[in-house]
């Protein structure tokens, strides 16, 4: 009995503190400039130490790399119309383009009021496997015949534009959409196109 106040007292946190003495708490500061923190990843220190990393973008298109995924075959209905006053020209057509990677070739056709037109050329896609929407230049060289003896009747044609597609899980071009110009070395004319998936849909879009 005589020893459990002791052990109550023994067991307590708050003991006096005699002559008027203070307890003082030893601080030590560190900086981040210090050898410990320039050791730690992911702090500022070690930042300053990372050696920077330098990439090299690849010589060929990265769809060589990545594979394509775009459509390769596209048809199209382009409707040209051009000339001046009298002159004026309006005609349908039909154009194919073969476009597996990043170069590809496509072939093309016109029926118009004046004349018929027939072209071929080359193809370049501009878009990288990454992106959303397949853009595409165009460029093509071909014969205009008039069908009236009293103009030129064979005249050489030059064609240029660009074509946008979106991205297909097929090889044939769903949608897709041409803007361009063409010129006979007398007379310019404009060139405006949808694929066919687009065209044979439209009417009923309309009717919907």
């Amino acid at each position: 009995m005589a020893l459990v106040p002791m052990a109550l007292w023994a067991q307590s946190d708050s003991t006096g503190m005699g002559n008027g003495l203070t307890p003082t708490v030893d601080t030590i500061t560190t900086t981040a400039d210090t050898l410990a923190m320039k050791a730690m990843p992911g702090t500022a220190g070690a930042d300053e130490y990372m050696e920077p990393v330098a990439y090299r973008a690849p010589n060929k298109n990265p769809i060589y790399y990545f594979g394509s995924p775009f459509a390769s075959h596209f048809f199209e209905t382009p409707i040209m119309i051009g000339g001046y006053h009298h002159d004026l020209d309006i005609g349908i057509g039909l154009n194919y383009t073969y476009l597996p990677e990043v170069w590809g070739w496509n072939i093309a056709t016109y029926a118009s009021i004046n004349a018929g037109w027939y072209m071929a050329g080359a193809d370049y896609r501009l878009s990288k496997p990454w992106n959303a929407t397949d853009w595409q230049l165009y460029g093509d060289i071909g014969v205009r015949h008039f069908h009236f003896p009293y103009d030129r009747e064979y005249a050489p044609v030059l064609a240029a534009g660009i074509r946008m597609s979106d991205i297909s899980r097929f090889k044939f071009g769903l949608s897709s959409a041409t803007m361009g110009i063409m010129t006979d070395f007398h007379y310019t004319y404009f060139t405006f196109g949808i694929s066919l998936t687009m065209l044979f849909l439209s009417p009923i879009l309309v009717v919907l």
